[in-house]
C-alpha cells in the first residue's frame, strides 16, 4: 500500500491529530501539587497471619479474574487492586 504524503491527505491529518492528543494526555497536569485529606489515618492493626491471608485472597481474585475475561479478547489490562478497593 502507498501512502501520498501529500499535505491534502486526510489520513496524515488523522495521524496528526493523534499524535497531537497523545501528546496533550501526556502533559503533566496543571497544579500538580500535593492533595492530602484531613482526615487522620486510623492505625492498621493486623497479625502476620492476618496480612498472609489477606494478601492470599487477593491473588486468587486476581487469577480468578483472569481465568474470566482472558477469553473475550486480544489484549487483557486490569488491575485487581484497584478493582479490590
Amino acid at each position: 500500500m502507498k501512502i501520498n504524503m501529500g499535505s491534502k491527505n486526510p489520513a496524515w491529518f488523522l495521524i496528526g491529530i493523534g499524535l497531537a492528543g497523545l501528546l496533550a494526555a501526556c502533559a503533566a497536569p496543571v497544579g500538580t501539587g500535593e492533595i492530602k485529606s484531613d482526615k487522620e489515618r486510623q492505625p492498621v492493626d493486623a497479625s502476620a497471619d492476618r496480612i498472609t491471608e489477606l494478601v492470599s485472597g487477593n491473588s486468587q481474585f486476581a487469577f480468578d479474574l483472569f481465568h474470566e475475561l482472558r477469553g473475550k479478547g486480544d489484549n487483557l489490562f486490569y488491575s485487581p487492586y484497584s478493582i479490590w478497593l
